[in-house]
């Protein structure tokens, strides 16, 4: 039965109903015929605008269920949004002139093609992503000379030279060549030229004996001495240097057990070692001092077996000291002694012969040329 059909007989059921309820004061002739609704009677559309319920209302296909929703032209046509070529269509939202281009996304050879992330003017080029000249060709990320290559972070001169963090020798040098001396504490004194020994005055023992040198780097000094049997018992070296001497004025040395000697000339540095560096207090005692705060400050420590080194029978006692620590001169007046401190042998051991630590102007001393041969029988005895 067609949509037509039906309607008509829905109207014709209304118009049954219709009759049963009356007219609304039309001529009396109407109700006896309740098949036909004339004018003036109660009309279809009254009676479903005041009776909402009426069930011929909601179902009346010219109501809010009228089969045009389901109407092929309407929502559900083929053509409109559940067309297959609708948003699944190529030319839609995946045609190859947009933006998802199978070969951009979708193709293999897109999103792991190299040149993708390093070409600029193309990011979804096929031959992008793995292509080697992009992102694995030498020269773009592991070219030597970029990152490992010497001359950038493993230069020798950069971190490692020995100028930059061990630095001994000074600028230009301002010392003869001299000679070098390998100190280790095993018979030192041997290890010097014959110029460059010598014997002290009041002396502990009759081998006593001092050897002195140098090169470019470092000064060097032996003194075999039965002092250094006794622990604390220190060799005291006192250098006035400068790269031109003034004229020599007597100073005061460094106070060691109550007793500070005379110096002949003031003193720039003093050299200060013993057998026992630490006297059990956690404080050493090795090291270059200079005169402020009446000779407590040590300016360069000196290392046990890498700077002092002591003979195995307590005889001896050798130390290098770099020229660094002693501002780097050229010339030097030079005095030395052992600190005894008994009555009467307060100073002992103490060069060059005509030093007087204990008396009034301080005696003798060496002084020295450093661009000159370090032969001891060239120093100058003032």
């Amino acid at each position: 039965m067609s949509y037509r059909s039906l309607i008509i007989i829905g109207l014709l059921s209304v118009s049954g109903a219709l009759g049963a309820c009356g007219d609304d004061g039309g001529d009396g002739a109407d109700a006896a015929d309740t098949s036909v609704l004339d004018p003036g009677d109660v009309s279809f559309q009254d009676l479903i605008a005041g009776d909402t319920t009426a069930p011929q209302d909601t179902l009346q296909p010219v109501d809010t269920l009228q089969a045009d929703t389901v109407q092929p032209q309407d929502t559900v046509q083929p053509q409109d949004t559940v067309q297959p070529q609708d948003t699944v269509q190529p030319q839609d939202t995946v045609q190859p002139q947009d933006t998802v281009q199978p070969q951009d996304t979708v193709q293999p050879q897109d999103t792991v093609q190299p040149q993708d992330t390093v070409q600029p003017q193309d990011t979804v080029q096929p031959q992008d992503t793995v292509q080697p000249q992009d992102t694995t060709e030498p020269e773009d990320t592991v070219q030597p000379q970029d990152t490992t290559e010497p001359e950038d972070t493993v230069q020798p001169q950069d971190t490692t030279e020995p100028e930059d963090t061990v630095v001994t020798g000074c600028p230009g040098g301002t010392t003869s060549a001299g000679a070098t001396i390998a100190l280790d504490g095993v018979d030192d004194l041997a290890k010097y030229g014959v110029g460059q020994i010598v014997e002290p005055a009041a002396w502990l023992g009759d081998a006593d004996a001092y050897g002195i040198t140098w090169d470019a780097d470092y000064l060097y000094l032996t003194l075999r001495s039965t002092a250094f049997t006794s622990p604390f018992l220190p060799l005291h070296v006192y250098v006035e240097a400068d790269v031109t001497l003034p004229t020599a004025a007597p100073s005061t040395g460094k106070e060691y057990g109550g007793l500070a000697p005379t110096l002949p000339f003031a003193a720039t540095h003093v050299i200060a070692v013993r057998q026992q560096s630490d006297a059990g207090d956690g404080l050493t005692y090795d090291g270059v001092y200079t005169p402020g705060l009446d000779w407590t400050v040590r300016v360069t420590d000196l290392a046990h077996h890498e700077d002092v080194w002591v003979a195995a029978d307590n005889g001896a006692i050798s130390v290098r000291v770099p020229w660094t620590a002693l501002d780097c001169p050229s010339a030097l007046r030079l005095t030395a002694h052992v600190v005894n401190g008994a009555a009467g042998n307060e100073w002992k051991d103490f060069l060059p012969t005509t030093a007087t630590p204990w008396a009034e102007g301080g005696g003798g001393y060496y002084e020295i040329d450093l661009t000159a041969d370090p032969a001891i029988e060239n120093w100058a005895t003032p």
